[in-house]
């Protein structure tokens, strides 16, 4: 079964969180449209995220959920707030939830931890979450090592009874299928929706996705083990000259402090640019609605090519 007809909502489409972007505002939107919008708590207090659900409410009669960044030191009070409030999906990311499991489940929360390898997920398996979000490092932001396509295949290998959102290089109807026939019960995106109109960040950094081409993203922090895939910029060439150098972490904090803020207020130079390697398929700024639409006109077109194809396949 298909992740929309468990969860009520119209497309097996999630929102991908981004910390400073996916607030309630452009949550509503997704969740309007048909997907699940996903509000991003990242480093909000207990009474940051409240008036973040608060105002979805008003906003959205359609399912949501929450993104808990569990390097927060706020996650236990959040945690606390999702059961309070009865927020119907919440989705772990950054650490392991394992000590908030039982509770969650006890409240019928459906629970989505988001992974990037087996060794993890065995260890939270047994906890009984509602599904995976496997990501590859194709993804924008924070990355693991392991690419989408055989990440899929290893998680359906050892995990086969558990829901999977396949993330990292989603952003057409081809790409849906191709997670849909690998046995998944759905996509999350991100970069894909970062470059709609009603994405809260400036119209540069819209254009900055638009404008990419394959090979224009890097990978940042990898000396230290903390990948972040970013779109390559003055910023992310001055980090990898600084990294050659660097010693601990911590040389390179002033670099990366307050880069993020800088990427959604326009600043394309300095800015860390958070974006998928989809970056170089998305060559358009859509409305959320479009975008829905055009990825499902595009799935039923292919499917009628799969279907051709299997026909010459089963006559060879």
């Amino acid at each position: 079964m298909l992740i929309n007809k468990e969860l009520g909502i119209k497309y097996p489409i999630f929102l991908g969180a981004m910390a400073r972007i996916t607030d309630a505002r452009f949550a509503s939107v997704i969740s309007n449209a048909g997907g699940l919008g996903v509000i991003a708590s990242g480093d909000m207090t207990k009474d940051e995220v409240k008036k973040e659900i608060d105002l979805i409410r008003t906003l959205t009669s359609k399912p949501f959920g929450v993104n808990i960044m569990l390097q927060s030191p706020y996650s236990d009070d959040i945690v606390d707030l999702i059961i309070e409030e009865k927020v119907p999906i919440v989705i772990f990311g950054a650490g392991s939830p394992v000590k908030y499991m039982d509770r969650l489940n006890e409240a019928n929360v459906k629970v989505f931890a988001l992974v990037s390898s087996t060794s993890f997920a065995k260890r939270l398996y047994k906890y009984n979450p509602f599904g995976f979000i496997v990501e590859g490092t194709e993804s924008g932001g924070h990355v693991g090592f392991e690419s989408t396509l055989p990440l899929i295949q290893v998680f359906k290998k050892e995990f086969p009874d558990v829901r999977i959102i396949a993330a990292g290089g989603f952003a057409t109807g081809e790409s849906l299928n191709a997670a849909l026939m690998m046995g998944c019960q759905g996509i999350q995106m991100g970069t894909r929706f970062l470059a709609s109109e009603e994405a809260n960040v400036d119209i540069k950094y819209k254009e900055a996705i638009i404008n990419s081409r394959d090979n224009k993203t890097t990978l940042t922090g990898l000396k230290f083990g903390l990948p972040v895939r970013v779109i390559k910029n003055e910023m992310s060439a001055n980090y990898h000259k600084i990294e050659k150098d660097a010693t601990s972490v911590l040389d390179l904090e002033l670099l990366t402090v307050g880069s993020l803020k800088k990427a959604i207020s326009g600043d394309v130079i300095n800015g860390s640019l958070m974006a998928g390697e989809i970056s170089s398929v998305i060559s358009e700024i859509k409305p959320v609605k479009k975008i829905f639409e055009d990825i499902i006109l595009e799935a039923k077109e292919a499917n009628k090519k799969y279907l051709s194809l299997m026909d010459e396949i089963n006559n060879i």
